[in-house]
């Protein structure tokens, strides 16, 4: 993922804007409280990949 990501210097703001458009997505959708946390779950770990640019 990293080396995947790397040419798109990707910083921390980008990302924040990226699980704000996920978490108000999510909020339009009757997805059971379980399942969100499967989906934020899934991307906490790869930011440190994802993040390129301080």
């Amino acid at each position: 993922m990293k080396s995947a990501d790397a040419h798109l210097k990707i910083c921390e703001a980008d990302l924040a804007g990226l699980v704000d458009d996920l978490s108000r997505t999510i909020d339009r959708f009757p997805l059971p409280t379980r399942t969100q946390g499967k989906l934020i779950a899934i991307g906490i770990p790869m930011q440190g990949d994802i993040v390129t640019v301080e």
